[in-house]
């Protein structure tokens, strides 16, 4: 049985970007984590050990996370960009040779298959972009760091991407728990 942490990004004082609706992110990330943590804790079909937490600072999610000792971490994010004409899911790894890599794309692979929207791709999170992604190079063992969607965008459908969420997870994680 695999050990994998799974949180949300931010926190509910710095909760992230905000939907049109006022929806915020940490809380919408949160929401997809309860549930899924719900289904593959009563799941046979499942087989990794699940384990989710809420922190308010990066640095104290990652000392937990590194203290658990998972097998692999993923916090949960979704995106917010000011270009409107930029869309799709994207994940982010540390290293091009590590088993990180191929866990990213394979989500992303999930993803685009669940939801039928084109992903970003899974990507090397060199700080280039985002000098906050601390997540993928400060996790001992393999993370990503996965963005699903712009919250923000008119276009958003919330209860769309809640499913996409939930079902693409559900079936990562089960691609991992041999």
């Amino acid at each position: 049985m695999r050990n994998i942490v799974l949180v949300a990004g931010h926190s509910r004082k710095k909760y992230g970007c905000k939907a049109k609706d006022g929806t915020r992110e940490f809380d919408f990330a949160s929401s997809i984590i309860s549930i899924v943590e719900g289904l593959v804790n009563n799941s046979k079909a499942v087989n990794v050990n699940l384990q989710t937490f809420e922190m308010s600072k990066l640095a104290d999610k990652i000392e937990m996370t590194n203290k658990l000792n998972p097998y692999l971490a993923i916090e949960l994010h979704f995106n917010s960009f000011k270009d409107r004409n930029v869309k799709g899911s994207e994940a982010f790894y540390w290293e091009e040779k590590d088993l990180s890599a191929l866990l990213a794309h394979r989500y992303c692979d999930i993803f685009q298959k669940v939801s039928g929207v084109k992903t970003r791709r899974a990507k090397k999170d060199n700080e280039g972009q985002y000098k906050r992604l601390a997540w993928c190079r400060d996790i001992r063992n393999h993370s990503i760091l996965v963005e699903n969607e712009f919250l923000s965008y008119k276009h958003f459908n919330k209860e769309l991407y809640f499913y996409y969420s939930i079902s693409a997870m559900l079936r990562f994680l089960k691609s991992i728990s041999w």
